[in-house]
């Protein structure tokens, strides 16, 4: 069954509905063992005892870099000894106290008592040796565990040469190690007079420092102490389903700083992969602005402060909104904004284009900028949704952030200002009637994208006129809307304590509301003739599946519901069946990964 997981996890980070399988997952299997219990934390790959015995080996490292003496040590060894008792309490926290007692005595500066014949040569070699079965391991939380240790290793022994070129030739897309992460915290420190300023993002329990070129330039005020942008995200209807929403961010200058530190936080609580885009922003800032004059102390808030809010696609409008009160910036509140954000200004493709993009006309924004990599999502969006979506909004494909500013500035570049004056009055004389594929309504759109090549409505609407849109999804987007319907009941299929074979009488059916059953069957009827052939098989395993499950849910027969138990199963083993053979089309499986 591990194949057909892969190829839904895939699926859910495409697609942006990753945080509500894992919520489901999380709270309900929705079918499971009777025997079956649940358990907590994180799913380590890695045995206990090895990361137990790791764990001894990072705290006899930490006392012995606290030692005085010693020769080839690293500078700021107690910083490191910080931060191998981090990562030792993180590798194996099953057992935290003595982690704790010593960070305790070096929080007080008290030095702890060495330990007899240590040998950091042998020592480093071992734990590298161990760095590498991590960074092997299927859990990205451990492969990524694998980079801190060799960058201590790398530090605390430089003469351990494996350790060094490995640490060295680590990719810079992978980024610095963020030790906070693990709960690293430095000692604060005073910084002297005249020494290299530093940027700093926080989050609610992240700070990242990043130093930043020194600068002569004299000190000037903030032209902006607030700014907003409306972001746009994803979250969940009753009946399971995806639908759009457009939030203004906010962000509010609380002091300037004249040491030109950054310090930007979310007011709320956000989620790991939220705050790590704030994170990114601001280290794309650094490399953006590095010579700027002034820093400050901002705080982020989303309109809506009482809903869970996770995700990278508020990363470009995190970085609009310092970008905004840097530079003096207004932005365009009818301009909304979705994208991940690299520390390079790139935008990255997020999930759930199409609800966003409703949900933005909805609000009557008049203009929304989506990564240049979920162009392909418009198509599909057009299958499932009327073609005037497309001139009641501009659509703006974005590769960097430098688009993404022109684009949500009010101060429009001419091109621009041309373009969007050009497209309004030809969306408007198409919304009274006027034919698409008229001669001069093809001309006036070929003028559009003359002077914005990424201008996605007028694009389409091209190619509409031209009968070039597609009657199905394409595979990706088929299986991202079977998905999205049935999330409330997909977990379940995937459960892995399910055995194909399990007797139905072991099974436990959880219920749900009538809305919920008929907001999946309905979804999943409204997709007939339009996803891929491929997976067609796939929609109607699915439908018979749910269909199934709201049959249990009325009964009031044991007998019968030991019979529907067994339908259930079978239903549920005909996914699994139909995803096997998915995973063994070469063509099909070489599409979903381009699309990504």
């Amino acid at each position: 069954m591990s194949t057909q997981i892969q190829i839904v996890r895939h699926l859910t980070c495409l697609c942006g509905f990753s945080l509500i399988l894992s919520l489901h997952a999380a709270s309900a299997q929705g079918l499971d063992t009777i025997t079956n219990t649940a358990t907590g934390g994180q799913q380590w790959e890695t045995p206990a005892e090895i990361r137990e015995g790791l764990q001894k080996q990072l705290t006899n490292l930490a006392i012995y870099l606290v030692q005085p003496g010693g020769e080839n040590k690293p500078a700021g060894s107690r910083e490191w000894a910080g931060k191998a008792l981090a990562l030792a309490s993180t590798i194996y926290p099953e057992d935290k106290q003595k982690v704790a007692v010593l960070q305790f005595q070096l929080a007080h500066n008290v030095t702890p008592q060495p330990v007899s014949s240590y040998n950091l040569k042998s020592e480093t070699e071992r734990m590298f040796a161990l760095a590498t079965t991590l960074s092997q391991s299927q859990k990205k939380f451990e492969s990524r565990l694998a980079n801190y240790l060799v960058e201590l290793i790398a530090q605390a022994d430089p003469l351990n040469e494996p350790a060094v070129t490995k640490f060295v030739s680590m990719p810079e897309s992978n980024g610095p190690n963020d030790w906070s992460r693990i709960g690293y915290t430095p000692a604060p420190t005073p910084p002297a007079a005249g020494n290299t300023a530093t940027a700093t993002a926080t989050t609610s329990n992240t700070i990242v420092s990043h130093p930043i070129s020194s600068s002569n330039t004299p000190e000037t005020p903030l032209l902006l102490h607030k700014s907003s942008i409306s972001s746009l995200l994803i979250t969940e209807a009753a009946s399971g389903t995806l639908v759009g929403q457009v939030n203004d961010l906010i962000a509010s200058v609380q002091k300037v700083n004249t040491d030109k530190t950054l310090e930007v936080s979310f007011n709320q609580e956000v989620g790991d992969e939220m705050k790590t885009s704030l994170q990114e922003a601001v280290r794309m800032i650094e490399a953006k602005i590095p010579d700027r004059s002034v820093g400050f102390t901002a705080t982020l808030g989303f309109e809506d402060k009482y809903t869970p809010k996770d995700g990278g696609s508020a990363g470009t409008a995190c970085s609009l909104l310092i970008l905004s009160l840097l530079q003096g910036t207004v932005l365009d509140e009818k301009a909304a904004v979705t994208g991940d954000i690299t520390a390079d200004g790139k935008v990255r493709k997020i999930g759930g284009v199409a609800e966003k993009i409703g949900a933005a006309q909805a609000a009557k924004c008049t203009l929304v900028a989506i990564p240049d990599t979920n162009a392909p999502d418009i198509e599909d969006m057009l299958v499932m949704r009327p073609s005037d979506i497309l001139t009641n909004i501009q659509i703006f494909s974005i590769k960097d952030i430098d688009q993404a500013k022109e684009l949500a500035c009010k101060d429009r570049s001419e091109p621009l200002k041309q373009s969007m004056e050009l497209f309004q009055k030809l969306a408007e004389s198409i919304n009274s009637g006027h034919s698409i594929s008229a001669p001069d309504t093809r001309e006036q759109l070929n003028k559009v994208l003359g002077l914005t090549p990424n201008h996605l409505s007028a694009r389409f609407l091209l190619q509409k006129s031209l009968g070039r849109i597609p009657a199905r999804m394409s595979l990706e987007g088929s299986l991202r809307e079977i998905f999205s319907a049935s999330s409330y009941f997909t977990p379940a299929i995937f459960n892995k304590n399910i055995e194909r074979d399990a007797s139905p009488q072991m099974i436990t059916v959880r219920k749900y509301s009538p809305e919920q059953y008929q907001g999946a069957l309905d979804k999943l009827n409204s997709l007939n003739f339009k996803v891929d052939p491929r997976v067609s098989n796939i929609q109607d395993a699915i439908y018979d599946f749910v269909n199934v499950w709201q049959k249990i849910a009325e009964s009031n027969s044991s007998s019968k519901d030991t019979t529907l138990k067994g339908k259930l199963l079978e239903n549920r083993n005909k996914v699994l069946d139909e995803l096997s053979r998915l995973q063994y089309d070469d063509k099909a499986i070489t599409e979903l990964i381009r699309s990504n």
